[in-house]
């Protein structure tokens, strides 16, 4: 699942979610009107699609 707001499309950057607050780390920094906000749904989502992962490359290391 990806996520990105309007200026990170604009200027093709690498993408970085503070996820403490899921919003892009780089416009917190330059304190830029923000164009994304993931929803409670959305995040438990990537939660548990990250979580699906970390047990395949586990159980690949078996």
């Amino acid at each position: 699942m990806e996520f990105r707001c309007k200026r990170y499309k604009e200027k093709k950057l690498r993408y970085f979610i503070e996820t403490t607050t899921g919003r892009c780390a780089s416009c917190i920094f330059v304190s830029t009107k923000y164009s994304l906000f993931v929803s409670k749904e959305e995040w438990e989502k990537v939660r548990e699609e990250r979580e699906e992962r970390e047990l395949a490359v586990a159980r690949l290391k078996v």
